[in-house]
């Protein structure tokens, strides 16, 4: 009787639970897109799921600095191309500050986002050839799959080795190619590509090159992913294996880091879910140390300023350099946080500028005294942006970017600087308007708090 009450007791306190075994597939192309992947697995095993992160080396550049979360499993596996992230901040730095037109073909082959494709495409190749890794695979039985948007070849394994199902991420809004290989309406009018500098009321001009660009990109993934990656499972799994386009179009899941509630608005499908701002979450915020504590303490505001892990700030045009350093020197009792990685503005900085290889950016941003947020509108940086509750001024530079500096104007917490317009007058005046015009702290108080 004893017995059966003590079993009665610890049947009422189990709860009923249903965890999954997972895999997140992931390639190694930048800081900022392994810390999405790192926050979807962190959410999953949190809630009891069995996670397992594939870390896929793409680069010869070590991308591990960032430790994998609690709870989750790390596997690696080396696709490694021979290429370095230097080789791609370098491609990059050629065409970041100038300006290409949608239509100019250096936009997108003279690029480093090309040269990213490239190598993506490059290490699906040595991915297939890797059979232990493969049978691994098989061997796990996992039940469910993440993969990321960037490329197909995961699609292809997951396929290959029957996982069940499987979640297509975008770290971004929908991607356009993701939209178009699910199904998702994509009409020129009023979405328009995401590489596209335009908010949703567009001009006829403006839907004409829209219009244009969707034909374009149309072409462009088919061309430098999917159909090479094909190639590549017909010669090393199978002769009859399936077009990787016709199995992304099956994709059971799509989920968009993004919201309804600060995103434009488009046609959307049933299978499309929003998860803007996964893992962003600032309760855990620490307090400053160092020499940001000691620089914050003596400040009225605190403004933070990078553009992330891909767009290297020391490549800028001195021009620039001049702007930022003359700009900030206007606003004394301002400390501005720069993330910089070189010593060559050490004798040229005011006293109000810090400038460090890494900044603690959650700390800062959640920092009472922090008024501003100086971006180049990565969506990771923006959805940290939104959930800090802090204004931004935003200078984009490509992919999604220009799309995110519209929006932040358009819904009210951001300034938008196009690159061909920095210059110290229009940096002091973004300044002047953030610091202490009250419209965007409205914005936030009303709508996010």
């Amino acid at each position: 009787m004893k017995a059966l009450i003590l079993f009665l007791c610890l049947f009422s306190i189990v709860l009923r639970t249903h965890a999954y075994k997972i895999a997140v597939f992931a390639s190694l192309i930048s800081n900022s897109q392994v810390l999405f992947n790192h926050r979807v697995c962190e959410t999953l095993a949190n809630a009891g799921h069995d996670v397992t992160f594939i870390r896929v080396t793409v680069y010869e550049t070590d991308f591990t600095a960032l430790a994998t979360p609690k709870g989750v499993k790390a596997h690696s596996v080396n696709a490694s191309t021979g290429a370095s992230f230097e080789r791609f901040e370098a491609a990059q730095s050629e065409s970041l500050f100038k300006e290409y037109s949608l239509f100019d073909s250096q936009r997108y082959t003279g690029s480093g986002v090309m040269f990213m494709l490239e190598t993506v495409v490059k290490s699906c190749e040595n991915l297939l050839q890797n059979k232990e890794f493969i049978e691994w695979l098989r061997r796990e039985r996992f039940d469910l799959a993440f993969t990321h948007m960037f490329e197909a070849c995961p699609i292809g394994l997951i396929h290959h080795v029957k996982i069940p199902s499987w979640v297509w991420l975008n770290s971004a809004p929908l991607l356009d190619f993701v939209a178009s290989s699910v199904g998702v309406p994509l009409p020129p009018s009023y979405v328009p590509p995401m590489v596209m500098a335009v908010k949703d009321s567009m001009t006829f001009t403006e839907r004409l090159k829209s219009f244009v660009g969707h034909g374009l990109l149309s072409i462009l993934y088919p061309r430098t992913v999917t159909r090479p990656e094909t190639a590549m499972f017909r010669k090393y799994i199978d002769p009859n294996f399936p077009d990787l386009g016709e199995l992304s179009s099956k994709a059971p899941l799509v989920m968009v880091n993004s919201d309804e509630l600060y995103d434009f608005p488009r046609p959307t499908l049933h299978k499309v879910i929003n998860i803007g701002g996964i893992g962003v979450d600032f309760k855990d915020a620490r307090n400053l140390s160092g020499e940001f504590a000691t620089a914050a303490e003596k400040a009225k505001h605190l403004v933070v300023f990078t553009f992330g892990s891909i767009v290297d700030m020391t490549k800028m045009p001195e021009s620039w350099k001049g702007s930022w350093l003359a700009a900030f020197a206007e606003f004394p009792d301002v400390q501005f946080f720069v993330r910089y990685k070189s010593n060559d503005l050490k004798d040229r900085i005011p006293e109000n500028v810090l400038l460090s290889k890494w900044l603690p950016q959650a700390d800062l941003l959640q920092h009472p005294k922090t008024r501003a947020f100086i971006t180049h509108g990565g969506y990771n940086g923006f959805q940290e942006t939104l959930s800090a509750g802090k204004p931004a001024i935003v200078i984009p530079f490509f992919s999604d970017q220009p799309r995110n500096a519209e929006l932040a104007e358009k819904l009210g917490f951001g300034i938008k600087i196009h690159k061909s317009e920095v210059s110290k007058d229009t940096i002091v005046s973004a300044l002047r308007e953030i610091l202490y015009n009250k419209k965007c702290d409205f914005y936030f108080v009303f709508i996010f708090r």
